[in-house]
């Protein structure tokens, strides 16, 4: 229904809506109609068409929760990746899926990098990437209820990932050939539970110590330390933390500093290094400098720059860092427009590992790309962007893998993923469009890399 009022604060939803498109109406009753091939997906499911939501909107939580209890036989699942880097390769034999190299005479397999993708219906999927093609290979899933939020300890030991059926945190083991084992005593539920509302992101300090994830149901931030032997997760005292507003996704700095949330304004945090506890920094929330309500956030690997993704004004906000107390700074010329053709609607930044390029998925399937001055922080439009095949993308996100060779995207409306080539000069993306396993037919988001070894 246009017009649609977000349930979080009353605001308008953005315009825009859910296309899964490979039949055509289930209310129409029509057969199913070949969908665009985008990677080519083998299995895209049924269409429908959901009202203009945002991704923390609990009316839309709702909607799929209701949709997922109507058409269970549809694989229809919500997920999210995570790139663990193995230097030394998938391990070989049985439990990882790899092949052998054949022989003494055989040329050695190409490096490999492990990738998670957690969802809704299958749980967690791992597959092995190809560190030269990029490439993925599915090697095998874990059981659990994940979707949205995800992230890893430095150490690759363990795994968290938000839990779609009940409003928490799963947790799971990793082995030393990357496969994962549902930890015992989760998932572990937030304050709010049981009201429905989806973890739309996770959040970690660089040392793995804590980890974070927001609670839109009560405005609160909830934090947990969490044990490097077991990995279980503790609640960090004065945990929830009040976030002043619905927050819909949380960061930490490069540092491990400072946290940040985003939603009707951006809140800042100074983290306790001790204790993991949050102390608001004055100024918070900092205006988003007339961009509108934000969603995606990224760092600058230096740590200097943060920016946030402006959904419905179709612009990125950039704020430089003081370093010291965490207070936010537009950078000149804040804020970016994204090409107003097509409604881009950002919802998700990634920022390239040497910090050159930053890159925005925007709700229409396109990505937008920008280069990044390192002194003061501005974007400048790369040449050619934006790049991709059109297609309506919700709930999305997008990473570049460690190399900085290739970058993934994507979201609710795409059985698959957009798999780009960068151009190391100039942050320029060529599609890569080899099929995807039958594995992968399924939407993918909430994308993270863990640190190598």
């Amino acid at each position: 229904m246009p017009g649609l009022a977000d349930a979080r604060n009353g605001r308008p939803a953005h315009p825009g809506q859910l296309r899964l498109e490979k039949a055509s109406s289930l209310i129409e009753g029509q057969p199913p109609q070949a969908a665009p091939d985008i990677l080519a997906p083998r299995e895209i499911g049924y269409c429908y068409i959901i009202p203009p939501f945002h991704r923390s909107s609990f009316l839309l939580r709702s909607a799929i929760k209701e949709f997922m209890r109507s058409f269970s036989a549809a694989v229809l699942t919500l997920s999210g990746l995570i790139l663990a880097v193995s230097l030394s390769g998938c391990g070989g034999g049985g439990s990882s899926g790899e092949p052998s190299s054949g022989g003494s005479n055989s040329p050695p397999p190409p490096p490999k990098e492990i990738l998670y993708a957690t969802g809704l219906g299958k749980a967690v999927l791992e597959y092995s990437i190809d560190k030269n093609t990029g490439t993925p290979t599915l090697i095998t899933s874990a059981a659990g209820n994940s979707a949205f939020g995800i992230a890893i300890t430095p150490s690759n030991t363990f795994l968290y990932a938000s839990n779609a059926q009940d409003p928490g945190v799963n947790g799971f083991s990793i082995s030393s050939d990357g496969g994962l084992s549902l930890l015992s005593g989760f998932p572990f539920l937030l304050p709010s539970y049981p009201a429905f509302n989806e973890v739309d992101s996770l959040a970690m300090d660089p040392a793995g110590k804590f980890l974070y994830a927001p609670d839109a149901s009560s405005n609160q931030i909830v934090g947990f330390s969490i044990s490097t032997s077991s990995g279980a997760l503790t609640p960090i005292p004065g945990s929830p933390f009040p976030a002043g507003m619905p927050p819909l996704e949380v960061a930490v700095d490069p540092s491990g500093k400072f946290l940040y949330e985003s939603g009707g304004g951006i809140s800042g945090f100074t983290i306790d290094s001790s204790t993991g506890a949050l102390t608001l920094i004055p100024g918070s929330p900092f205006s988003t400098l007339g961009s509108g309500d934000v969603d995606g956030l990224a760092f600058h690997p230096s740590g200097k720059f943060l920016y946030a993704a402006a959904f419905s004004t179709s612009k990125i906000a950039a704020y430089s860092i003081d370093t010291t107390t965490g207070v936010l700074t537009a950078v000149p010329g804040s804020v970016f427009s994204l090409s107003n053709s097509n409604a881009p609607l950002p919802y998700s930044l990634t920022v390239d590992p040497t910090g050159k390029f930053l890159y925005a998925l925007g709700e229409n399937g396109m990505v937008y790309g920008f280069t990044i001055d390192a002194s003061s922080g501005a974007l400048t439009a790369i040449t050619g962007s934006p790049f991709g095949l059109q297609w309506t993308l919700f709930l999305s996100d997008l990473v570049v893998d460690p190399s900085g060779k290739f970058l993934y995207a994507g979201g609710f409306g795409l059985n698959g993923m957009f798999i780009f080539s960068i151009d190391a000069t100039t942050g320029s993306l060529t599609s890569i469009n080899d099929p995807l396993p039958a594995g992968m037919a399924l939407p993918h988001l909430g994308f993270v890399f863990a640190h190598s070894q």
